[in-house]
């Protein structure tokens, strides 16, 4: 069993009376504490918590809601009306829950590609500037300088190109292309 300290039963004290629908300045009373105070301490213990996870505090309340549906069933049974729209109401939000999760993940996925896609281009960009700059400054007689001007642009993409298909087409041990 994990030791507990004084300021860690403070803490589920002051969390537990914040559950039950106490004030601050009824906590602070209460535990002779500084509203403030009491209010730091309940927030350092919630950001502790799987809150910073949402996939973990999603799974948590899909199992909640389908303990407190499942308690409700022999009433369900018995023909209790109030149990049965309490019940709808819980499978509504857990399919809201269950639906919201995976939108969630896809734009997040998404979301993260896009910003790291963008750094990526402007890396690219600065790095092949850099290029045709120090590229300029050599003594190239007129024709091998217009053919770098007129041929930069397509060197420049055809490069990228090359680039992203060698990254994209890296076969991993399992023979799948990623």
């Amino acid at each position: 069993m994990a030791f507990m300290t004084d300021d860690m039963r403070l803490a589920q004290k002051i969390i537990a009376d914040r559950v039950s629908g106490y004030n601050y300045l009824d906590i602070a009373d209460k535990h002779g504490i500084e509203p403030l105070e009491a209010l730091a301490i309940v927030r350092e213990a919630l950001e502790s918590t799987s809150m910073n996870d949402p996939i973990e505090m999603r799974g948590i309340l899909m199992l909640r809601l389908e303990a407190l549906i499942q308690n409700m069933w022999e009433m369900i049974e018995k023909g209790s009306f109030k149990h049965v729209e309490a019940a709808v109401k819980a499978m509504d939000r857990l399919s809201e829950l269950l639906d919201l999760n995976q939108q969630t993940i896809k734009h997040q996925e998404a979301a993260m590609s896009d910003e790291e896609t963008v750094q990526v281009i402007a890396v690219l960009k600065s790095n092949n500037n850099r290029l045709y700059e120090r590229l300029s400054t050599l003594e190239l007689n007129e024709g091998a300088r217009l053919a770098l001007e007129s041929s930069w642009t397509q060197w420049t993409a055809d490069s990228a190109m090359d680039a992203v298909e060698e990254i994209i087409l890296v076969e991993d041990e399992d023979g799948v292309y990623r």
